[in-house]
């Protein structure tokens, strides 16, 4: 190249370097120690060309390596690429045969000056994505509302997710690492999830790393939908409390859910000594998360099925409101006697299986 800073690349004529590679996509690293900087990461993914459903993506990604110092630095780069999917790597526009996921890539980066890397790729999306290192639901991983009053008997509505990790570039041998902005463009439908957040900019989603303790990977998670069998089993629950101005209360029954939001269950109420109530009842509930609680308003039909001289048997309208925190909840029940002219008021406590 005519420059006399111009940009050297060439193969390493190194023995493969025989290192664990990383499961997820991305990781710039250096092989050896440089005082070369990733000044900036540009990440961008377009999954905008395909079918909405394929969710296709184009990535580009761009890295730009500073070196501030007064001689010539020769980085040996090396990638993390997992992927089945060719990629392909260019430096300041010179492109390279093979992608150095084994032998590292030597750079010549001249004094003061910078030097662009750039890879190229088309990724499909996995439908088998979950967010996070671990898998393990978190505490604002969301819950529908039948798995959060079941969560060891009922089988989550799951929402469709796709996407990866992308993890930013290794810090042990580079000088820095600059930061790490995300722009993804996505079909119509799609939300953002993990680290992604939407923007003013239509169907644009973003992520810019922190200017302090930045995270080594990054969330790139797109949702869209839920999908999930509409009749589902739920499973059984036990609730004590009490009636106000009427003593003890107890309850036991079951329930099933139809789609995401609606809760069909039977139960018997008792106060433990003459009366036993039973009650088909229909609710629409919220999806919620561990720490926040799935809401829920319901109706149904009341029948006393016992029958003394203060309580005959009889049929009445029930009211209810509860709050679910993942299995446990409190629960707020009207039940009211057309026929006698009376109510009652039952504050409960309620465990799910």
């Amino acid at each position: 190249m005519s420059r006399s800073f111009a940009v050297l690349v060439v193969l390493a004529s190194l023995p493969a370097v025989a290192e664990a590679q990383y499961d997820r996509t991305g990781s710039l690293r250096a092989a050896n120690t440089t005082q070369v900087a990733v000044a900036r990461e540009e990440v961008e993914l377009d999954c905008t060309a395909g079918a909405p459903d394929e969710l296709e993506c184009a990535l580009h990604v761009t890295w730009t390596l500073e070196n501030t110092s007064e001689t010539a630095q020769t980085p040996q780069i090396v990638f993390s690429w997992p992927h089945e999917a060719e990629a392909r790597l260019t430096v300041e526009g010179a492109e390279i045969a093979e992608l150095p996921t084994i032998r590292p890539l030597t750079v010549v980066v001249a004094p003061g000056s910078t030097t662009t890397v750039e890879l190229r790729a088309t990724l499909t999306l996995d439908w088998n994505y979950v967010a996070g290192e671990s898998g393990v639901q978190g505490p604002l991983e969301s819950l529908d509302a039948l798995y959060a009053r079941h969560p060891l008997l009922a089988t989550p509505w799951v929402r469709v997710r796709r996407g990866f990790v992308w993890v930013r570039p290794d810090d042990l041998r580079f000088a820095s690492i600059g930061p790490t902005h995300v722009r993804v463009r996505v079909p119509e439908g799609w939300h953002p999830g993990a680290d992604l957040r939407a923007t003013d900019e239509a169907r644009v989603l973003t992520y810019e790393s922190p200017r302090e303790n930045a995270p080594r990977r990054i969330g790139m998670e797109l949702t869209r939908g839920s999908r999930g069998d509409f009749f589902r089993h739920g499973g059984p629950f036990l609730a004590l409390g009490g009636t106000i101005d009427a003593g003890v209360r107890g309850r036991v029954g079951y329930e099933i859910g139809l789609g995401e939001f609606v809760l069909v269950s039977v139960a018997v109420d008792t106060d433990f000594e003459e009366q036993a109530i039973v009650t088909p009842q229909v609710e629409l509930a919220s999806w919620g998360m561990v720490l926040i609680p799935s809401l829920s308003l319901g109706v149904g039909v009341p029948v006393r099925v016992t029958s003394t001289e203060d309580h005959p048997s009889t049929v009445g309208i029930r009211i209810e409101s509860s709050a679910t925190f993942f299995a446990a909840a409190f629960v707020a029940t009207l039940d009211v006697w057309p026929g006698e002219g009376d109510f009652a008021l039952s504050i409960l406590g309620r465990v799910g299986l």
